[in-house]
């Protein structure tokens, strides 16, 4: 395990911390996953999450515990499986066992060669989140920029992840095919638009 960050005491008395952890090392390099570790009051573990796609650059660096006991994490991770010319943010959500309830990638630059980092989260009183860390650009001037992202309690940056689906990128609705809410777990609504109204499923 490389380096442990984030480290909080839970309201049960235990501790809930993320890290790093060797996942594959070659000559070019070590390349990590993620880990969040839960331990007791006693220090001892009582579970442990892994994920991300392995990348030097892959971490959840800072987490936060909601009311419900679950936790949210930020960090990042590559676009892509194997290492990757983009990283991007990264959010989990977790229940109090360690599962995953959701997963979330962001990107505050979306160009190749870009680097989105996200290293502090917070819980607003709504329930919704916000988060902070930087983007960077290779080559670009200037070479990183302060980033915010605001998002729905669902981890959306759009209200209850209302999204279309255009030319295989995700959009903000406008005419295009609409699936709501995202993520459901027994129910979703499909609007389609009106060229495609006769559409077959």
């Amino acid at each position: 395990t490389y380096v442990a960050e984030g480290l909080r005491q839970t309201q049960d008395g235990g501790f809930i911390y993320g890290a790093q952890k060797k996942d594959l090392q070659t000559v070019g390099g070590v390349y990590k996953i993620a880990t969040v570790v839960k331990m007791d009051s006693n220090f001892n573990k009582q579970w442990t999450f892994t994920g991300g796609n392995y990348n030097t650059e892959t971490a959840i660096v800072d987490l936060e515990e909601l009311p419900d006991g679950s936790f949210i994490g930020c960090g990042n991770k590559p676009f892509f499986n194997g290492d990757s010319s983009m990283v991007s943010g990264w959010i989990i959500k977790l229940d109090y066992n360690g599962s995953v309830v959701w997963d979330r990638t962001y990107a505050g630059l979306t160009t190749s060669q870009s680097y989105n980092y996200l290293s502090d989260i917070d819980v607003l009183e709504d329930g919704s989140f916000i988060a902070v860390g930087q983007c960077q650009k290779s080559g670009a001037t200037p070479p990183q920029v302060g980033w915010f992202l605001k998002l729905d309690s669902n981890g959306c940056e759009v209200e209850n992840c209302l999204a279309g689906i255009d030319g295989g990128q995700v959009t903000d609705g406008g005419g295009q095919i609409q699936v709501w809410p995202n993520p459901a777990s027994t129910v979703v609504t499909v609007t389609l638009p009106d060229e495609m109204q006769n559409a077959e499923v």
